[in-house]
């Protein structure tokens, strides 16, 4: 498969509105903690905010840190689409319900 063959543009995606928040805070938030990465990740080395593959859950210190209250809307916007695909999983076969 060729690189062009993996890559997902923008206009392809069909995003719900929750789905477009939550992705559109991630991306704010991956932007402002870049001046901050290094510093914090000094003064917190078991995090690896460094690594190539650090992700939402080594961040999410950062983001709590130094911008509480966006995170906790961030954190409402998640738990909105959580909810909206809840039903999903069992609709579409990812899992089945117990019974």
């Amino acid at each position: 498969m060729s690189p062009k063959q993996l890559t997902l543009k923008a206009e392809e995606l069909r995003l719900s509105t929750e789905a477009t928040e939550v992705l559109a805070g991630l991306t704010q938030f991956w932007h402002a903690a870049l001046p901050h990465r290094e510093t914090f990740a000094d003064q917190h080395p078991e995090l690896h905010l460094l690594a190539w593959d650090a992700g939402v859950y080594q961040l999410k210190h950062l983001w709590r840190e130094h911008r509480p209250s966006e995170w906790k809307a961030l954190q409402v916007a998640q738990k909105r689409l959580a909810e909206k695909l809840q039903e999903g999983v069992y609709d579409h076969g990812f899992l089945r319900k117990g019974g």
